[in-house]
């Protein structure tokens, strides 16, 4: 992957920041991002980061990777071992954000994953422009409570 000035700008920044985190035990992370101008809007260009960055985490975003028309379990296969938190992001076929667990998003399988691999971090819910927030967090909540209690019970 050829690297622009600004990748490189921001790679040189992170291994900064990724190394006075270290110092002080915090964890630097970025995020798949859903806009196509960003350096860390794909597989390739997270894993770039991540080869590049002694330390550096991964915020793992499961509603992003489909915006380009990536396969959120590849991404998981080839990232989840810097996953260090998770935004449990649903859309729906027209790229809508939608209630967790209401959409397209495989979400069921990437949590079992998450759980097979023993993450126990936090699962954030995420969803903007949805109609309604409270009912949309509150099915969200209800779905991600269920759906981790309901693979590979503790």
């Amino acid at each position: 992957m050829g690297q622009t000035e600004a990748a490189v700008r921001m790679r040189d920044g992170l291994r900064y920041a990724s190394e006075e985190g270290r110092a002080k035990g915090v964890a630097v992370t970025i995020e798949d991002f859903d806009d196509r101008k960003s350096t860390i809007s794909n597989i390739n260009g997270l894993r770039w980061y991540l080869e590049n960055v002694p330390g550096l985490a991964l915020t793992f975003d499961m509603g992003n990777f489909i915006t380009f028309g990536e396969d959120v379990l590849s991404a998981y296969d080839q990232l989840h071992a810097r996953i260090v938190h998770v935004h449990c992001k649903d859309r729906d076929s027209e790229g809508n954000s939608v209630a967790a667990g209401s959409g397209v998003i495989p979400q069921t399988q990437i949590l079992e994953r998450l759980r097979l691999s023993g993450y126990d971090g936090v699962l954030a819910i995420e969803h903007f422009g949805v109609a309604n927030q409270r009912e949309s967090m509150q099915r969200s909540a209800r779905f991600l409570r269920e759906a981790w209690n309901g693979v590979c019970p503790a």
